[in-house]
């Protein structure tokens, strides 16, 4: 018969159990948290890797060799990686980890949409294959990394997700939890999904896709430019407030291409002239929309920013059909345009002027990225804004100290303006210049002042507040 004593030691040998088990059931892992880094990157379609190297007379490794050394130059931090395999995951790997360059890596091997799979939310065994296939595949993919898994930012789960998929994409963050607890996963999302996905996911790093720069006269989207500001502003503000419900994280992916429906040709660097009966679906940004994008997407809130794209199927189609859609036409062209360049990098994995342009900014935004990662959009207005240059409020863990990230919406010419300054505040700093602002009292009662701001088209900074 066992003792009291004894009984009293088993009992608290389970309660410490039950305690150790329940501890590691709740525990928080890297993986439960949003990506800790901001980064400045791009997208990249691996599958063009394998075509554009004939324009450089290089084969592809030679190729991709010369695009990471590229996009180290240009400050590009990281680079999300789609329709690659495992295989070419591995040898990349072992080029952008010397090379400094994070890697978010979407495996064809992961994406449902490849596999051909029929996942239907009414029928629950539809989705019996697929798991079983991620229980396999998740674990002997981050195996065959290995210590190179050091490279990698985060897992990519699919490409925006609809329906099923975002059923799909909860069970593979599971997975990748379970055997990798020191990354977490991410997808892109299409605006539209900015509330659907962290409501029916627990992944903790959302990133949207804003194109705003439609053609002229093009139905299928915003082409007048405050239309085209609009709709990245509040698609951008959107998602951080979705995400930021519960304390997860936003990135948002800005449009650095072009895209053409119709004939048109381009050159041997992947300079595009649209010819006549085609029609720019999307125009390439200008140079000051360029940096707008960038700073307009921390101004909202957001804890990354990259670029589509690296590359895009820019190769000649002089013989394509002419567009002759009635809804269409008044967007079609009479007659040849010169378009240019309208990606990052060129046919021979040049920088563009437009990734220039990018990494300019990315180098004045790089020193803040732990700032950024520690401001949380506020609703009082300690900086309010004028007419063109808009003001995003933040505050941190510090009572004593605020943040303003300042941008010009006007993408035509340099704006300077006297911005309102909110009561209690004995000191700001512009943070990329270091300058101290000069405060003038308006002889108000309530103690305000005015500080005069002048910004580039599109540019941007970070201004300290003190108390």
């Amino acid at each position: 018969m066992m003792s009291k004593r004894t009984f009293q030691s088993l009992s608290i040998v389970f309660l410490v159990f039950c305690s150790t088990l329940a501890y590691a059931q709740n525990t928080v892992v890297q993986a439960d948290k949003p990506v800790n880094d901001v980064p400045l990157g791009a997208y990249l379609p691996w599958e063009f890797t394998s075509g554009y190297c004939k324009y450089a007379g290089m084969d592809q490794w030679q190729y991709i060799k010369k695009v990471v050394a590229s996009c180290q130059k240009q400050n590009i931090d990281t680079l999300w990686i789609v329709n690659i395999q495992l295989p070419d995951l591995q040898k990349l790997l072992k080029l952008t980890i010397p090379a400094g360059i994070k890697v978010l890596p979407g495996l064809g091997e992961i994406e449902p949409r490849n596999n051909g799979w029929k996942m239907d939310l009414a029928d629950p065994s539809s989705f019996d294959a697929p798991y079983a296939y991620y229980a396999e595949k998740v674990p002997a993919i981050v195996n065959a990394l290995g210590e190179d898994k050091k490279g990698i930012l985060a897992w990519v789960l699919g490409d925006e997700p609809t329906g099923a998929s975002i059923v799909a994409m909860e069970h593979l963050r599971e997975l990748f939890r379970k055997v990798d607890p020191d990354r977490p996963v991410l997808t892109v999302n299409m605006w539209g999904q900015s509330a659907e996905l962290p409501a029916k996911t627990r992944i903790t790093t959302f990133c949207v896709d804003l194109y705003p720069f439609f053609g002229h006269n093009n139905p299928n989207g915003p082409f007048t430019p405050d239309a085209s500001r609009n709709f990245f502003t509040v698609n951008a503000q959107r998602l951080v407030e979705e995400a930021g419900k519960d304390g997860r994280s936003a990135w948002v992916m800005g449009q650095c291409f072009a895209d053409i429906w119709g004939p048109f040709t381009t050159d041997s660097h992947g300079a595009m002239t649209a010819l006549p009966g085609s029609m720019p679906c999307w125009r390439p940004p200008t140079i000051p929309e360029i940096r707008w994008q960038i700073w307009e997407s921390f101004r909202c809130g957001a804890k990354g920013f990259l670029f589509f794209s690296v590359f895009y199927p820019n190769e000649s189609r002089p013989t394509a059909v002419k567009i002759t859609d009635p809804n269409l036409m008044a967007g079609v062209l009479e007659h040849k345009k010169y378009i240019g360049k309208t990606t990052l990098l060129d046919f021979q994995a040049e920088p563009t002027p437009l990734c220039l342009e990018a990494s300019k900014t990315f180098t004045r935004i790089k020193p803040f990225k732990k700032l950024i990662l520690s401001l949380k959009p506020a609703m009082t207005e300690w900086v309010q804004s004028g007419k063109f240059l808009k003001v995003g409020n933040f505050t941190t863990d510090n009572p004593n100290v605020n943040y303003s990230i300042i941008v010009n919406h006007d993408l035509e010419r340099k704006q300077s303006a006297k911005l309102i300054v909110g009561v209690t505040i004995k000191t700001i700093t512009d943070m990329v210049t270091s300058e101290k602002l000069e405060m003038t009292p308006l002889g108000w009662a309530g103690g305000n002042y005015s500080i005069s701001i002048e910004l580039p088209a599109g540019d941007g900074t970070i201004l300290k507040l003190e108390r």
